[in-house]
């Protein structure tokens, strides 16, 4: 959520971000490789494991586009879920970017200090308030930094503070973090949780009825007679093949456009899906699991709806809403 705020207001919300980390029940900070007196460089700056990591807070302030927010992610068994979302946001669907967070965790830890910055203000650093402040932590560990600009004398590396101290730092996670344009980036990108490669059977409905029927049979999808499957007007074997894997990828791992979030949005919207003239695609997986997706066409706008995020509600392309026809 985008607002005008002073550097007064950015400097308060990042105080608020600190106090509410601080207000939770976390193990203590780990001492570092780098301490005042004792600043050690091209160190791994954290010690921990990626894999044990069970929480991670960004806070992320731009002056220039005067965008604020603070959101905290929680791992768990399926992937990470968003636990505390941008004040002023109503989230349902709380699936986070799984893939990214993963990277960035992993990342992190390959994070190293290259020496100390040895003049210049926290303001002209970019550190007043900082672009970003990170905190993370395992069962027993907790950890954080904050990010600045970039060095004026080596664009290799970045500014940060770490217990009070300014210094130059380089690492994958840097560039990592200047790809979150917003909050949004954080959320789950592809709108089911599918893969593709784990389906056996497609089957198309058009207001509960069904019109298309395609199952894998090792390296070809046949029809219920296990005959080659026919695609409209398509008369090369081969490229029905093609076709039925390109619209597989498409159905399951379409980019989310918008996320439907505002609640009488979201309200009309779902009172549409409960009509009869929806197209559907069932897909069922070698376990016998299926994922109902729901599409419904308004405005200009195909808007999608499925098993995998009951309580998502999507924007997607239109080239879906092609497949679904058979083109």
């Amino acid at each position: 959520m985008k607002k005008k705020i002073s550097i007064h207001s950015l400097a308060i919300g990042l105080t608020f971000f600190t106090l509410a980390l601080g207000c939770q029940k976390t193990p203590q900070p780990q001492q570092d490789s780098f301490s005042r007196n004792n600043l050690q460089t091209g160190v791994h700056a954290f010690d921990f494991d990626p894999k044990k990591v069970e929480e991670i807070s960004i806070a992320k302030t731009d002056p220039v586009s005067a965008e604020q927010w603070i959101a905290t992610f929680r791992k768990g068994d399926e992937g990470w879920t968003i636990s505390a979302a941008p004040s002023g946001m109503q989230l349902e669907d709380r699936v986070a970017n799984t893939g990214f967070l993963n990277h960035l965790v992993d990342s992190l830890a390959q994070f190293r200090v290259t020496g100390e910055a040895v003049s210049g203000s926290e303001d002209a650093m970019n550190l007043s308030p900082p672009l970003f402040q990170i905190r993370w932590r395992t069962r027993d560990q907790e950890f954080q930094f904050q990010l600045g600009g970039v060095a004026k004398k080596d664009s290799d590396k970045r500014y940060v503070k770490l217990n009070q101290k300014l210094l130059l730092a380089w690492g994958s996670a840097l560039p990592l973090l200047d790809q979150i344009q917003s909050f949004q980036y954080l959320r789950q990108p592809t709108w089911t949780l599918v893969s593709p490669d784990d389906i056996d059977e497609i089957e198309l409905f058009r207001s509960g009825k069904p019109y298309f029927y395609a199952q894998r049979e090792g390296d070809r999808w046949t029809d219920r007679k296990h005959r080659p499957v026919k695609v409209g007007r398509i008369s090369d074997s081969e490229k029905h093949h093609q076709w039925i894997e390109e619209a597989l990828g498409q159905l399951t791992e379409g980019k989310v456009q918008e996320y439907v979030d505002n609640p009488l949005t979201k309200k009309e919207l779902e009172l549409q899906f409960q009509k009869t003239d929806l197209l559907e695609a069932h897909l069922s997986d070698r376990f016998g699991k299926t994922t109902v997706l729901k599409f419904l066409s308004r405005s200009g706008k195909l808007y999608g709806q499925n098993s995998t995020r009951p309580l998502g509600l999507f924007t997607l392309p239109k080239t879906i809403e092609d497949r679904l026809q058979l083109k």
